[in-house]
């Protein structure tokens, strides 16, 4: 899904564009609890460092959250996106895109067709 982010967005033309079309696909990801390995390689070391240092808000029960833990969850959540990302969406739009096995084809123009494309362009 963040890879479909990335693609919206680098398809837009201004910033208020870009905003718009990562929304949807960002706001997937995160309603579908997935987890990302770049935000984990954050977030849980900071825990455990805020665990470390007694500074955890009231409430919380970090006594599952040790070293083991916050490494397990980083390299599960590093081979998923590798997968996911990478195998998945990589995969798919080789499908799509392949050129010579049924993929997209671009549709060859003729002479006069490029004279009445170019006079189309000049009016705009």
């Amino acid at each position: 899904m963040l890879c479909l982010a990335v693609w919206l967005a680098y398809s837009c033309h201004s910033v208020v564009d870009k905003i718009v079309a990562i929304i949807l696909p960002i706001s997937g990801f995160v309603a579908a609890g997935f987890e990302h390995c770049v935000a984990n390689m954050y977030f849980l070391p900071f825990a455990y460092l805020l665990k470390v240092i007694g500074n955890v808000p009231d409430g919380m029960n970090v006594d599952v959250l040790t070293v083991g833990s916050v490494a397990h969850n980083i390299i599960v959540a590093t081979a998923g996106n590798i997968v996911g990302g990478g195998l998945f969406v990589g995969a798919f739009y080789w499908t799509i895109y392949r050129k010579g096995m049924g993929g997209v084809k671009l549709a060859k123009v003729e002479a006069s067709d490029n004279a009445a494309a170019g006079h189309v362009a000049a009016q705009q």
